[in-house]
């Protein structure tokens, strides 16, 4: 059995891995997490849009 080394929340690295400096890591994850912060910031961007809308709207 191939030795690992546990992180929390990542589930284990194989040693080579884990000797790897973390820029050059490649998480099959990111993809996923990059598309998924990419969303919310473009929902955040939207709400606070329609919000400044409604802000004016009711200041008029």
């Amino acid at each position: 059995m191939a030795s690992c080394f546990s992180l929390p929340a990542r589930g284990c690295l194989s040693k080579e891995r884990a000797n790897q400096p973390l820029a050059t890591r490649k998480d099959p994850r990111m993809p996923q997490e990059e598309e998924t912060l990419s969303f919310i910031r473009d929902s955040l961007e939207k709400s606070d849009q329609l919000t400044r809308n409604m802000v004016s709207i009711l200041s008029s």
